[in-house]
C-alpha cells in the first residue's frame, strides 16, 4: 500500500523513496514500538515541541510497556 503512494512521484526517477512500517525500525528492548506514545511522542517533541500537549495525559501514572 505505501510503495503504491510512492509511484506517482518516484515513477520518472527523480524521487526516490522507501516505504516501511515504523515497527520495523523499533523492535528491541529500549524501542519497542507504542503507537502514538514513547516512540512517536518523542519524536513528535523533537520536530515539533509545539504540537505536544504533555498535560493531556494527567496526573496518574502511566502504563509500562
Amino acid at each position: 500500500m505505501i510503495n503504491k503512494a510512492l509511484e506517482p512521484v518516484s515513477a520518472d526517477g527523480t524521487v526516490a523513496g522507501i516505504a516501511l512500517w515504523e515497527v520495523t525500525l523499533s523492535q528491541g528492548a529500549e524501542s519497542n514500538t507504542d503507537h502514538a506514545a514513547k516512540w512517536e511522542t518523542s519524536n513528535m517533541r523533537f520536530f515539533y515541541r509545539e504540537l505536544v500537549e504533555l498535560g493531556a495525559l494527567g496526573d496518574g501514572p502511566l502504563p509500562r510497556t
